[in-house]
């Protein structure tokens, strides 16, 4: 944690278990210090509560030693690329589709309200983004306005429980802000992995900062 104080990182590998403090500890005080990193946790034991504790607080993946370094550096290589955003007030939502995506591969960041997405966006982290559109306070179609405002051309898919009763606005925001995707609730996980695969092989342009 002093390591880390001195200076954020994008990526963390973390062992579960330390001396006089757990790795699912280190990860909670990771994240609240730096939302967008993302951690590896790493064990060689079966620690089933804190593995799960790990999951729970965002943990990126998880790898039982001895592992295979190849897959290791795909890893890497992926979080190069950048992360895949997830838009949403309701958090068993973020954590189903945090589980569908890094099952691929993909690095995750959340965000549970459109303020704290702008925020992630201008970490500048975000691949592209999956937003919610019925959100309290700055809903999805706030939130595009203010990216697209903002010269963020992120490829974006919006979600929507009700796509009869946004129809007619899902096909004006689809028109004039360059919404890529729309995914209705609920959903399969294969579908969710096919259109992101499309998405995320846009080369979008980013606004730096």
């Amino acid at each position: 944690l002093r390591c880390f104080g001195d200076g954020p990182c994008d990526l963390v590998f973390l062992d579960m278990k330390l001396p006089g403090i757990n790795g699912a500890q280190v990860l909670v005080e990771l994240k609240h210090r730096h939302p967008g990193v993302q951690v590896i946790v790493m064990t060689g034991y079966s620690l089933r509560e804190l593995l799960d504790q790990a999951r729970r607080e965002g943990a990126w993946r998880i790898l039982v030693k001895p592992f295979d370094m190849d897959k290791v550096l795909a890893m890497v290589d992926n979080l190069q690329k950048g992360a895949v955003l997830v838009v949403d007030d309701d958090p068993d939502f973020i954590a189903s589709m945090r589980e569908i995506l890094a099952s691929r591969g993909f690095p995750v960041l959340t965000a549970g309200s459109g303020r704290e997405a702008l925020d992630r966006v201008r970490e500048g982290n975000a691949r592209c983004i999956v937003l919610d559109l019925r959100m309290p306070d700055m809903d999805g179609y706030a939130t595009l306005l203010a990216l697209r405002q903002q010269g963020y051309d992120l490829p974006i898919m919006v979600v929507t429980a009700y796509p009869d009763e946004e129809a007619e606005t899902l096909a004006r925001v689809q028109a004039m802000m360059g919404v890529d995707s729309v995914l209705t609730k609920p959903f399969e996980p294969r579908a969710v992995l096919a259109r992101m695969e499309a998405l995320c092989a846009r080369t979008p342009e980013r606004k730096g900062g």
